[in-house]
């Protein structure tokens, strides 16, 4: 068969063994991106006179694999799917070795290596196993972002061990912002914003499984950092083999075993607040001298510990890491800002995690891996008789919030020749959270005994709460399948997956019994008309029935082809099929939204000889609806409420009953809404176009940059409108068509703003459904607008024996404008999972078009370390940017007095009436320039098959206290009444530490 001659630039230039570290650090810029992967690839170039085509063996030292592959005539040769470690790549020909070298392969892309028997002679023989173990330290500790000439894609690998020796931290949210060139501070969702994205428009990937929080589309099922091999970070030119996400994403791989049996111990220790180590941040007070900040809390110092081993199971063939994070209790104190209560609360967190890999045979791989992750918290709050003085208190309640999470993630490998392979994923994920209280639900009755005339009221029942104590559960299960085929100088792949996700918010008051019992003085008539005498007691029975289980299915397909048109010009072109499935609570759909994204690019090898790529990529993208939809479109709530006379009532607050006074009186249904009314039926899903152009510079062996223009502007996006009430736009319409008497049964409908809805419902106000479309001009409301632009600058320096430093620094010009912040809003804290009231009403939007909040026009990041022959260590970190625009929403006026401004009004601080008249977003200037720095101090050494590792890592060693953000709301329960509180700042986060000590036995 011929062998591929796809994913091969030309050759880097081999240098003699004794350079071989640095050269293989080089050889790194030709690595074809592994979209989700744990596993990479070799490919190269076979340079030798005459003879016949090279054999290319690939063994991989850590595992004893070993692969063969043939080149072509031109000597080129590449596999893929090969687990992550350190190999050697020998080249044979007639027999006879020609050449040999190492490389360390990184999940996630494809390394290069070039043979050439010249050199080989040159060198003498085969590189050693201490020169292989020399490359793979360089590349774990500062080979990131390898020049990758195989495809128009940029990505960011950053291997566990360059994190373990930066300054911050280590977690996949922490890895993304060092690395992202883009500074995101003010986003309450607390997630990283990809090129000007919201948090919650990510997807985050452990072992190739999607584990984003599909429930309400932010936040992340991930594993303990200590677990990490690697992270990959894609911002915005992901192709088509990607699950969508209009921001970036995030995919980690997890550590595997090998033939070498190893364990360790790491401890990461927070010390006490508040110390000099752990400063504590300033209080602030109102004019009236009350407090609005008073940070005053106490916790005993932390402890994160991991114990992990692993080896084989099976030399050669079965590998096992197993890693256990079991920390001590500790405690947290805290008083509230008007010192009249405390909290005490303490923690507990177990979390065991198992990763198994089989070597099936030397060319298919099985990995399982397992986690469990059980944290509860127990916490008291005490009523303070004396305000701010602690050592006098009464306990007030309790609280006792539990969670489990379940991760379980298979990965299967087949290189099923030397052009063809095979990967299948399985995942599956679960959370289940119970918080039992102090007023907890029992299975008892709760009953409320009313004095006469409803003057007062006790509690006489069994039970401290007539609401049921259920759990909260939620689940993700999912699939996926890629086939990759190389013909020639093409690389074509394509596959599909399939993610169902699930969630239970099933809430149950009554279930035991709710009884209130009254007696009035006068004649009383009850909700079902049935009027009680005057001084005849009477008992009220309550039952309430809210949310249950709701399903969402987002399936994916994609093909894609990259095209070798030169030996130094790539071609890309790929396209991606999505379906996001909503299913109300009885299981009928209620939207089915399909959506074709295509995408291309180009990569060009400049001079040919691997140093300097231009790259261009222009893309569609969209995002899964969060399936918590659902619940608020497509679930039930039912009152049902009956009314009894009774003889007496037991001891443990039950009636016992006489004649039942009318019929049962029920508010609202069992049955969810008519699914056709639910959505616009020509709603579309959100769509995003991206656009990027870069060009990235390797100077030297360590020394590399780039510079990247991009451009994203939002072409769509899915929102509610709540304008169908009487007197509004749209029943106006409905009148002047015919259709004065229209029952609209739903609050609010899901549609694109700015485009015409496509309404159904009872029109008629027979019972009928009929169906209208209503142009966008009857209910005013513009389109979602969101538009970024970035100009960014990197040179970064990777560690080297010669070099023994790590360096990377960042600027970056943007501008972000717009009507629409995304799915979550940052400025506000509100999300299209919850009560979003973005397009709600025409008037929230009137002024909503500016600067956005994330609009940070200059920042710059500096990183870095130095590492000493004595073994210490120290690094740093800078981030500083200018401020982002001052924020500030109002009441709507309602000037018009229209139902519809009335109705806006409600909705609270949402509209841009500020200071008595229309202030537009981004309109009331910046906040001031802001910059925090981080520091770390480590010393480790290695005795024998003792490796020691010791480091204070210390955040914002200056205890520089920098504004961050502002109250921004003007009114206080109406337009008429201003916020005293409004512009107060926020300021970040004082000086924090933590001691890491990491040991490992080898």
């Amino acid at each position: 068969m011929k062998a591929s001659t796809f994913a091969v630039p030309p050759s880097c230039k081999t240098r003699k063994r004794t350079r071989l570290a640095l050269a293989l650090v080089a050889c790194l810029a030709g690595s074809s991106a592994y979209a989700q992967s744990t596993t990479g690839g070799i490919s190269g170039i076979v340079k030798q006179t005459g003879g016949s085509p090279a054999k290319v063996v690939i063994r991989n030292l850590d595992t004893g694999a070993v692969q063969e592959r043939s080149t072509d005539a031109d000597g080129r040769y590449s596999a893929n799917t090969l687990a992550a470690g350190r190999y050697e790549v020998t080249a044979e020909v007639d027999g006879k070795p020609v050449g040999s070298s190492s490389v360390q392969v990184v999940p996630g892309s494809s390394s290069r290596v070039d043979l050439d028997s010249a050199a080989a002679a040159d060198a003498g023989s085969a590189v050693t196993l201490d020169t292989v173990k020399a490359v793979a330290n360089a590349v774990d500790r500062g080979g990131i972002n390898p020049i990758d000439m195989t495809t128009p894609q940029l990505n960011t690998i950053v291997p566990v061990k360059l994190m373990d020796s930066l300054a911050g931290g280590r977690s996949a949210i922490s890895t993304a912002q060092q690395f992202l060139s883009q500074v995101s501070v003010a986003n309450s969702s607390g997630f990283p914003r990809f090129g000007g994205s919201s948090g919650a428009e990510n997807r985050y990937y452990v072992n190739e499984f999607d584990v984003t929080n599909d429930r309400n589309g932010y936040g992340l099922t991930g594993i303990p950092a200590e677990a990490m091999a690697t992270s990959q970070i894609i911002d915005d030119t992901a192709s088509a083999r990607y699950s969508n996400a209009l921001g970036g994403s995030m995919a980690q791989t997890v550590k595997q075993g090998t033939n070498d049996f190893r364990f360790g111990y790491d401890l990461y220790y927070t010390p006490p607040l508040y110390s000099r180590l752990m400063e504590k941040s300033p209080a602030y007070r109102y004019p009236d001298g009350t407090y609005y900040s008073y940070p005053n809390g106490s916790r005993e110092g932390l402890f994160d510990q991991f114990l992990w081993v692993s080896g084989p199971i099976v030399r050669d063939r079965l590998f096992f890491y197993v890693l256990d994070r079991n920390n001590p209790e500790y405690t947290r104190k805290s008083v509230n800002t008007t010192g009249t209560q405390q909290t005490v609360s303490t923690d507990k967190l177990n979390a065991p995690l198992v990763n198994l890999t089989w070597n099936i045979t030397d060319s298919q791989q099985l990995n399982v891996m397992g986690e469990r992750n059980r944290y509860s918290t127990y916490s008291t709050v005490y009523d303070l008789p004396t305000r701010y003085d602690t050592s006098q208190r009464n306990q007030r309640s309790w609280s006792n919030p539990q969670n489990l999470q379940r991760l379980l993630i298979g990965n299967y490998y087949w290189n099923i020749n030397d052009t063809m392979t095979l990967s299948v994923m399985g995942g599956y994920m679960s959370t289940w959270a119970l918080t039992p209280t102090s007023t907890s639900g029992t299975e008892a009755p709760y009953a409320l005994q009313y004095t006469v005339d409803d003057r007062s009221s006790q509690s006489i029942g069994a039970s401290a709460s007539p609401n049921s104590l259920l759990p909260s559960t939620y689940f993700k299960r999912g699939y996926r399948a890629a086939f990759t085929w190389t013909p020639g100088d093409h690389q074509i792949m394509f596959g599909a997956e399939n993610y169902d996700v699930g969630f239970n918010n099933l809430s149950i008051s009554g279930e035991n019994g709710n009884y209130a019992y009254h007696q009035y003085t006068k004649n009383t008539t009850l909700p079902n008309g049935v009027v009680i005498p005057a001084n005849t007691p009477y008992v009220q029975a309550m039952y309430r029935k809210s949310g249950g289980a709701f399903t969402t299915t987002n399936r994916g397909a994609f093909i894609e082809d990259t095209w070798k048109l030169a030996p130094d010009f790539v071609v890309y072109a790929g396209v991606r099929y999505d379906q996001n499935i909503g299913y109300q609570l009885t299981g009928r759909e209620f939207i089915d939204l399909k959506t074709v994204s295509p995408r291309v690019g180009v990569a060009w090898d400049v001079f040919g000889d691997g140093s300097t790529k231009f790259g261009a990529a222009a893309g569609q993208y969209t995002i899964p609806l969060p399936a918590s939809i659902n619940s608020g479109v497509g679930g039930i709530t039912v009152n049902r409420t009956d009314y009894y006379a009774y003889t007496g009532i037991n001891p443990d607050g039950s009636p016992i009953l006489g004649g039942k006074y009318g019929d049962t009186v029920t508010l609202g249904s069992s049955n969810p809404a008519d699914p056709r009314t639910i959505a616009s039926g020509n709603i579309k899903n959100t769509r995003q176009n991206n656009y990027t152009v870069y060009l990235q510079h390797k100077f030297d062996s360590n020394w590399q940059g780039s510079v990247q223009a991009k451009y994203t502007f939002l072409d769509r996006t899915i929102e509610t409108t709540c304008d169908l009430g009487p007197g509004s736009p749209l029943r106006n319409y409905l009148a002047a068509q015919g259709y004065p008497n229209a029952k609209i049964s739903n609050a609010c409908i899901l549609y694109n703003p700015g485009s015409a809805i496509e309404l159904t419902n009872d029109l008629g106000g027979t019972g009928q459904m009929q169906t209208i479309t209503v142009p966008a001009s009857v209910y005013g409301m513009p389109r979602a607008e969101r538009t970024n632009y970035q100009l960014i600058g990197t040179l970064t320096h990777a560690e080297s024996p010669d070099e023994p430093y790590f360096f990377n620094v960042s600027y970056t010009w943007g501008h972000m404008f717009g009507n629409y912040e995304g799915y979550f809003d940052e400025s506000t804290g509100q999300s299209i999972s919850g009560s979003s009231y973005a397009f709600d009403y025409p008037q929230l939007m009137q002024g909503a078009t500016g600067d956005l909040s994330n609009d940070y026009r200059h920042s710059l990041k500096t990183m870095g370390f130095y590492r000493f022959r004595n073994g210490f260590r120290v690094g740093g970190n800078i981030t500083a940017h200018t401020g982002a625009p001052v924020l500030c929403n109002s009441f709507y006026p309602n000037t018009e007095n229209t139902p519809s401004g009335t109705a806006a009004a409600s909705r609270g601080n949402y509209s841009y009436y500020c200071f008595n008249k229309l202030s537009p977003r981004g309109s009331m200037g910046r906040q001031s320039f802001n910059w925090t720095a981080g520091l770390l101090l480590a010393w480790g050494r290695k005795f024998g098959a003792h490796d020691i590792d010791v480091a204070l890592n210390v955040s914002n060693v200056f205890n520089h206290i920098g504004e961050d953000g502002a109250v921004r709301n003007w009114n206080v329960g109406g337009y008429n009444t201003i916020n005293p509180s409004y512009g107060f700042p926020g300021y970040q986060s004082p000086r924090s530490t933590s001691l890491v000590i990491r040991y490992t036995w080898n």
